[in-house]
C-alpha cells in the first residue's frame, strides 16, 4: 500500500512537471512569435526610413542649383591662403 501511494505521488509529480514544461513551451513559442513580429516591424520601419532618406536627399540634390564658380562672392570662395590647419588641434593619433 505504501508502494502504491509513492507510485501515485511520483505520477502526480511527473504530470505536474509535464504541465509546467508544456506551459513554458507555450510561453516561449508566444515570445518567439512576438520577437519575429517585432523584428518584421523594425525591418519595415528601417525600410521606410531608408526610402524617406533617399527621397529627401534626391529632392535636395535635384532642387539645389549648380552655381558657376564666378557667381560665388569672393568672400565665400576658398583659396589655399584662407585654409590653414593647426595640426595640434586635430586628431592625428590614428
Amino acid at each position: 500500500q505504501e508502494e502504491r501511494r509513492l507510485m501515485e505521488q511520483k505520477m502526480l509529480e511527473a504530470e505536474m512537471r509535464a504541465l509546467k514544461e508544456s506551459e513554458e513551451s507555450e510561453r516561449r513559442t508566444k515570445e518567439a512569435e512576438q520577437l519575429k513580429q517585432d523584428l518584421q516591424e523594425a525591418r519595415e520601419s528601417e525600410r521606410r526610413a531608408r526610402n524617406k532618406l533617399l527621397e529627401i536627399t534626391s529632392k535636395a540634390i535635384n532642387a539645389s542649383p549648380v552655381l558657376p564658380s564666378d557667381s560665388i562672392p569672393p568672400d565665400l570662395s576658398y583659396s589655399r591662403e584662407n585654409l590653414s590647419f593647426d595640426f595640434k588641434d586635430t586628431d592625428m593619433k590614428r
